[in-house]
């Protein structure tokens, strides 16, 4: 089975215990246990995946890492000549993503098979 976070901060006083009340964890407890995810839940995880400076495929909540890469995918889009590389739960939550930041001018969005 999948651990739920891994402390990535050896300074941090806070315990997993402490973060059992965040979205970011019941996301992955849901994910963990095989639930379907709603739109939201997606949305909120390609905008915090794709948005922090500390992880390609995870999200840092005081001290802790919470991995996503086995339930993302990994997407290439290029947009105003420029390609980019992106993690989400499917295409049509990182479509409303990069529209909500402005891309509005998207060449095309492909998946990448292996990864």
């Amino acid at each position: 089975m999948n651990a739920i976070a891994y402390k990535f901060n050896p300074n941090t006083t806070t315990t997993l215990d402490d973060l059992i009340d965040s979205r970011v964890y019941r996301i992955k407890m849901k994910l963990l246990q095989k639930e379907k995810l709603d739109n939201s839940d997606k949305e909120f995880l390609v905008d915090k995946i794709n948005c922090n400076s500390f992880s390609k495929s995870g999200i840092p909540i005081m001290g802790w890492m919470f991995s996503f890469r086995d339930f993302t995918k990994l997407y290439v889009v290029k947009f105003n000549n420029f390609i980019h590389e992106y993690r989400a739960v499917n295409k049509t939550s990182l479509r409303k993503y990069l529209n909500s930041t402005g891309y509005w001018q998207i060449s095309y969005i492909v998946e990448v098979s292996s990864y």
